[in-house]
């Protein structure tokens, strides 16, 4: 950026430009929140993917501290995105009886890179990680 700045009595005026990407967020992936209702307050989850990094398959494991019913209860899925914010996989998870899980899933399609896996149940994000493909 460049410009000439003049010195003028400007009381209580400032100017700021921010750069956005093209869903207007500072942040990459902030999208993503855009129409959440809920981050459960309190909610301890842990969410771990193997191996990392990947080349066909990797298995994602879920581990919940507690139970939740209000979590239990809704449809989950993850959603995966590439570095560009593109969902590049959605997938329904079954239904989580229990508070550790895991789930195989085919990666053989996606192109080398990184990626984020997000998990959401309903309007609630639950948690994410990163995955790496070879």
């Amino acid at each position: 950026m460049t410009g000439t700045r003049n010195e003028f009595d400007t009381i209580g005026q400032d100017v700021w430009i921010l750069k956005v990407d093209s869903f207007g967020c500072l942040e990459p992936r902030c999208q993503l929140l855009v129409g959440l209702e809920t981050i459960i307050d309190g909610y301890q989850s842990s969410i771990s993917n193997y191996p990392n990094p990947v080349q066909d398959n990797f298995e994602l494991n879920i581990f919940q501290e507690n139970y939740y019913p209000n979590i239990f209860d809704r449809n989950q899925e993850i959603l995966m995105l590439d570095e560009t914010g593109r969902v590049v996989l959605k997938k329904e998870l079954p239904n989580m009886s229990s508070i550790d899980f895991s789930i195989e899933i085919d990666v053989s399609f996606l192109n080398p890179g990184f990626y984020a896996i997000h998990r959401l149940a309903g309007n609630a994000w639950l948690d994410s990680v990163k995955l790496i493909k070879e």
